[in-house]
């Protein structure tokens, strides 16, 4: 991520450790849940956006996958009964 010429070191450095921070979240929440398409664009959103969107979309992200994990379980009970 290029900075302009005149940027501080320390600017420098916290935006390096901004990205590295937004890549290994996104590694860790595609690793953690199941592995579908919603989960694989929610990863790259996050790793693309600030602090706070990364934390919108990381609950959001939490949200999505046990809302498909309830569907699941509620699909097997029904077809259990049945």
């Amino acid at each position: 991520m290029p900075l302009m010429p005149g940027t501080k070191r320390r600017d420098k450095l916290a935006a390096a450790f901004t990205c590295l921070y937004q890549i290994i979240v996104a590694m860790l929440i595609t690793a953690t849940v199941q592995k579908t398409d919603i989960v694989y664009m929610n990863a790259i959103f996050i790793s693309r956006n600030g602090h706070f969107i990364t934390v919108f979309s990381a609950l959001r992200l939490i949200i999505t996958s046990f809302s498909l994990k309830k569907i699941k379980l509620k699909k097997l009970e029904s077809s259990s009964q049945n």
